[in-house]
């Protein structure tokens, strides 16, 4: 598949048209720690933290054991400030 980037003069390089030619909404670039998918880890422990699902563009919960594992936020409000729609 071959693909081929249009540009006319006055149009953002970052717009994209829909069929229709309505404008679409530019694809939002979000940190790198928003894609990171929890791990719990190896320990029993069961900590709430919080990582960011992109399927459903929110905030979640998960428990933590306490050691290793992936830990994306400590708090909701970290997570939502980094990552949540504006």
């Amino acid at each position: 598949m071959i693909g081929i980037i249009l540009s006319a003069p006055g149009c953002s390089s970052t717009s994209s048209f829909g069929e229709q030619g309505q404008e679409l909404e530019p694809v939002r670039q979000l940190p790198e720690r928003c894609a990171l998918l929890p791990a719990s880890g190896k320990c029993k422990a069961a900590f709430r933290y919080y990582y960011f699902n992109q399927d459903v563009d929110r905030c979640e919960v998960f428990i933590y054991g306490g050691c290793g594992g992936v830990v994306p936020f400590k708090t909701l409000v970290e997570c939502q400030t980094a990552c949540a729609p504006k």
